[in-house]
């Protein structure tokens, strides 16, 4: 039986909402304001779970809004997409990265966003992403102006001023997985498929793209819309904030946290257990009660603006 099985059940933090982390770098007046508007999209993100008390992955969950698509949609997206702080009839999302349009789509759909804008690296992904629109549009579900699709496959840090200033939401899901810890034989056929390689490979610690985004997110005099990223526990949590802390541009917070995500089977079983007890507290790596490890899932709040 595959591991991924074991993520029947997730369960969100006891009380339902994420706390919220800031860097302790940071002045007092300028956190109480961060952190005054940091809590009202943490309620938008609590408000929006499946039951308001946990989230609980459901087989085929994404099949109401993407009909075409490559691979699956990953518990990042599912994570991503109940958690995600959209405003009813307000917000404004730029979809990065947007695959087949699962998190844009299900932003309209569900969360009535005003309008969303879907943009990839990958051509062939924005052909899905025009399909799977263009059925949501004659089925009912959605409308044309709701909709732009960038017709180019283009990479964030190609979005014009112009394009950013049209969106106050935007969201990513990095490549994160940390070629280090990988199976060779599994990394082989990762880095061999073209896909996969795109949307998978975060380098020796996982970090590289994240890197790349935080970089462009923190561009001085370019000021960008609030990101809402995802990211998973097995990259460390110190080296997750120290990472955003080492960007004076940004202002960060965790704003939930979904625990009891199954690490993939191709994680190298002996370099896992070879780390000590600290580094697995840092990862929030628990034991599944089968001899593997679940991680937990970090949704990040990211706000432009550079600290004193």
């Amino acid at each position: 039986m595959r591991r991924e099985a074991h993520a029947q059940h997730l369960t969100a933090p006891a009380s339902g909402r994420g706390d919220l982390k800031f860097p302790a770098s940071q002045p007092e007046n300028s956190r109480t304001a961060v952190r005054e508007k940091q809590q009202a999209a943490v309620e938008v993100a609590n408000n929006a779970t499946t039951d308001g008390r946990s989230f609980a992955h459901r087989e085929g969950w994404w099949q109401t809004y993407i009909t075409h698509y490559g691979e699956r949609p990953s518990l990042f997206a599912e994570v991503t997409t109940q958690g995600i702080p959209i405003q009813e009839g307000k917000t404004r999302l730029l979809d990065i990265g947007c695959g087949p349009g699962t998190i844009g789509i299900y932003g309209l759909m569900e969360k009535k966003a005003l309008s969303a804008t879907f943009t990839d690296i990958r051509s062939e992904q924005i052909d899905l992403v025009r399909e799977n629109v263009a059925l949501r549009i004659s089925e009912g579900k959605l409308r044309e102006s709701q909709v732009r699709i960038i017709k180019r496959a283009i990479s964030f840090t190609e979005l014009s001023d112009e394009e950013l200033d049209r969106h106050d939401l935007c969201s990513f899901n990095p490549p994160q997985l940390p070629c280090d810890y990988v199976d060779e034989d599994a990394w082989r056929k990762i880095a061999s498929d073209p896909v996969q390689s795109a949307y998978r490979i975060g380098g020796p610690d996982g970090l590289n793209m994240a890197r790349k985004f935080f970089e462009w997110f923190a561009e001085p005099h370019r000021p960008k819309p609030d990101a809402v990223v995802i990211l998973s526990s097995f990259l460390g949590r110190k080296l997750i904030e120290r990472t955003l802390n080492s960007h004076k541009g940004i202002r960060w917070a965790i704003c939930k946290e979904t625990p009891g995500i199954p690490l993939r089977p191709f994680f190298l079983k002996e370099k896992i257990n070879a780390l000590t007890s600290a580094e697995r507290e840092d990862r929030s790596l628990k034991p599944d009660g089968t001899g593997w490890w679940t991680k937990t899932l970090f949704l990040m709040r990211l706000m432009y603006g550079f600290r004193g």
